[in-house]
């Protein structure tokens, strides 16, 4: 393609003035207004924003009318043939609006920064004045009221200003004004309100009759009086006079709005409007003071109830008086405030030094409160509370203590009625190592106080017995009195002592005897560990040791392979020298007995015993009755394992096995094997016949064996020619008319006589 010089033509330009006498300047050509030979199709583009709304890029139509400001503006036609740019210039007259002066521009006197720009229209919607122009008066007396665009009509007041409006030169085109007669009127004035705040406590009788215009300050006199809540007050347009009591007696605590309206005297104004607010609200203060610590700081508050729209200040003068209601404290707090700047309601805190009063219990009460504003409340007082400074104390006696129980003793605990306590308490504390730190936790331990006294065992077995210097301190708050303890103590503990043990492992027949020693450690001095072996025979020493330990838990072996068989004591001491605090006992013994062979043999004795029961009659064999051949020192049991002896009264069963040992009286050991014996109790029955007076024919030459007898046994019957003793008769012995003869039943020997 051939690229033609100046595609874009050559710079023009063009000064339009009045662009509001001609309405096609809506459509405003620039390319026309090129020189040379343009072509068509380029791009039009300005840098001024003020025209990024009225140029069209493509066809470079502009919207003057759209232009709100008048200057000298810059068009650039671009087209892609070429590199070259051209511009078009156009100088653009002002439009300062139409004149306002027929009484078409009004506004308020409460209004100060009234916009002018809003006075300078025409019929047009599309054509608006220029907004760069300058604003001024015709006087000096009402310039100074203006501030660019805006009038404070506030500020002049009522009355009629006349201002201009003027756009500049531009290029030929000259500068053009627009007038605006402003018409201010006066603002309606309901006054300035103040609220009617009464407490619910107030003699009422007072406010009967209250005239409402008496609570405006400026108002206008022509207003009229609305009962917004309709509490029956208001009856005509000209009434003001509202009965406050009644008000109070119908509807109780509350807010009844009375809104005073005053008419504007022209349309542009609003009704004026002030609102006198009756407040009968439930004001309230009370004490409010815990139970506390003497050592403590006299902390309390005085708490408020109220609306959260009252604002209330006062002077309290309170006192507090004892259990004898004698005053022994009094003050004057000044401007106590009963809500914040935000509006929300505060309690007023108040801290005196701790031994400002003495322990005991106390009221406090409202003397006087003064100076009240912000209500009309004259009968406001601070409602009464009792309290109780609490100073019990903790007896710890610093003196040695064989146990870890360590007996505190509490005195001078009071109740919440300053009485002495004979309560039960449940209480919470915590004992501290003042040295490690360390901490004991303690929960719900019960104490019974009598006459303000109980007693606290205190168990110290999680601390060193080496820890001197502890604190316990009460973590109960203080309503029972017992949170007020917190209290440093001394504790010195009886050390521990030294542990000597002798092991044996067979007293009777020892092969070896182990020492241990627990020691507690010594931070000055040591022990002196010794032990011996006396032969109890001869009372000869024939082992003998010592060493000196500073602590620990040394253990060891004894070799007995040199002693020969025989009775011997082993003695093992320990003395020391240490400086302990408490250290009641310096030298520690214990001593054991022990054999080597000292176990007697075990002892000889039938292993199978019986008893004919008829011997023992009316009694039965005892254990004193088994025979043991050879033993002394018998002890018998009924089973090999048992330790348990049996009573030698004990009588003896059928089919049982007894086991016995021996004992040697020197050294007490037993037989290391028990001998056993089964015993056998023999009971013959009674044999009887169902002919005691037999008849026999001589002739068949009848036996003893002919004789009837019934017996469970008949093969063990023996008969005798005798009742007692006699003589025993073979079966085949033959019978003698007119003769007794007699039998039993023998078992094994065994007869029932």
């Amino acid at each position: 393609m051939l690229v033609q010089s100046q595609c874009t033509g050559n710079d023009g330009s063009i000064t339009i003035c009045k662009k509001d006498n001609d309405p096609s300047n809506q459509a405003f050509n620039l390319f026309v207004h090129l020189n040379g030979s343009p072509q068509s199709g380029g791009t039009w583009t300005s840098v001024n924003p003020v025209i990024k709304n009225a140029l069209s890029s493509d066809t470079g139509i502009l919207n003057l009318w759209s232009i709100n400001q008048f200057g000298t503006y810059e068009f650039t036609y671009s087209h892609p043939n070429c590199i070259e740019t051209a511009s078009v210039t156009v100088s653009l007259g002002g439009y300062p609006g139409e004149d306002n002066i027929a009484g078409g521009a009004n506004a308020c006197s409460d209004n100060s920064a009234v916009d002018l720009f809003i006075f300078l229209d025409n019929k047009l919607t599309s054509l608006t004045a220029d907004i760069n122009g300058t604003w001024g008066a015709r006087d000096s007396s009402t310039a100074m009221f203006l501030n660019e665009n805006f009038f404070n009509a506030s500020a002049a007041g009522p009355g009629t200003y006349t201002l201009t409006y003027t756009v500049d030169t531009v290029d030929t085109c000259a500068e053009r004004s627009a007038d605006v007669i402003l018409e201010v009127h006066r603002t309606p004035n309901p006054g300035l309100p103040t609220n009617i705040i009464i407490c619910t406590t107030e003699d009422f009788s007072s406010y009967r009759e209250v005239d409402l215009l008496d609570y405006l300050s400026g108002e206008d006199s022509n207003g009229i009086w609305e009962d917004v809540n309709q509490v029956g007050q208001i009856t005509s347009l000209d009434d003001s006079i509202i009965n406050i009591e009644k008000i109070f007696n119908s509807f109780g605590s509350g807010e009844y709005v009375f809104e005073y309206t005053v008419f504007p005297t022209h349309g542009n104004c609003a009704e004026g409007k002030s609102s006198v607010v009756v407040q009968i609200p439930d004001i309230s203060a009370n004490f409010d003071v815990k139970n506390q610590c003497l050592n403590e700081s006299l902390n309390f508050e005085i708490q408020h109830q109220r609306p959260g729209s009252i604002f209330i200040t006062y002077n309290l003068e309170y006192e507090i008086l004892d259990s004898d209601n004698s005053v022994v404290f009094s003050n004057i707090i000044n401007n106590i405030e009963m809500a914040d700047s935000k509006g929300f309601t505060i309690n007023h805190e108040v801290s005196l030094p701790n031994n400002t009063l003495a322990p005991g219990n106390y009221t406090i009460r409202t003397k006087e409160i003064t100076n009240i504003i912000g209500i009309s409340c004259d009968t406001l007082t601070a409602t009464e509370d009792v309290f109780t400074i609490f100073h019990p104390n903790i007896e710890i006696p610093d003196t040695c203590y064989m146990s870890n129980i360590i007996e505190a003793k509490i005195t001078n605990l009071t109740n919440n009625n300053g009485i002495l306590s004979n309560d039960t308490l449940l209480v919470n504390y915590t004992i501290t190592d003042m040295t490690t730190s360390q901490e004991s936790v303690v929960s719900n331990q019960s104490i019974n106080f009598n006459n303000g006294e109980g007693i606290l065992d205190l168990d110290m077995s999680s601390f060193s017995k080496t820890s001197n210097n502890y604190k316990i301190e009460f973590t109960a708050a203080p309503e029972n009195g017992t949170g007020c303890i917190n209290q440093n103590f001394i504790v010195r503990r009886v050390p521990d002592d030294i542990l000597l043990n002798i092991n044996i492992d067979n007293s009777c027949d020892a092969s070896d005897i182990r020492i241990s020693i627990d020691a507690p450690p010594l931070s000055n001095g040591n022990y002196r560990i010794s032990y011996s072996i006396r032969n109890l025979t001869t009372n000869q020493i024939v082992v003998d040791y010592a060493d000196d330990i500073t602590g620990g838990l040394p253990e060891f072996n004894l070799n007995l392979g040199h002693l020969e068989d025989g009775s011997y004591e082993i003695i093992l001491q320990s003395t020391q020298n240490d400086v302990t605090p408490c250290r009641e006992k310096t030298e520690f013994e214990t001593r054991k007995n022990f054999s080597i062979g000292g176990n007697p043999e075990k002892p000889v004795l039938d292993v199978n015993q019986s008893f004919c029961l008829p011997d023992y009659t009316p009694d039965l064999p005892t254990i004193a009755d088994l025979v043991v051949t050879q033993g002394t020192n018998l002890e018998w049991y009924e089973s090999e394992i048992s330790d348990v002896p049996l009573d030698i009264e004990k009588k003896l069963e059928d089919g049982v096995t007894y086991y016995v040992s021996s004992k040697n009286t020197d050294n007490n050991c037993r037989s290391s094997e028990r001998s056993k014996v089964t015993v056998s109790l023999i009971d013959p029955q009674e044999v009887t016949s169902g002919n005691t007076r037999p008849i026999f024919c001589d002739k068949d030459i009848p036996t003893i064996a002919d004789l009837e007898v019934i017996s469970v046994n008949p093969e063990n019957i023996v008969w005798y020619d005798s009742i007692q003793g006699g003589n025993e008769l073979a079966d085949t012995t033959v019978l003698v008319n007119e003769t007794s003869y007699f039998a039993v039943e023998n078992i094994n020997g065994c007869e029932n006589t």
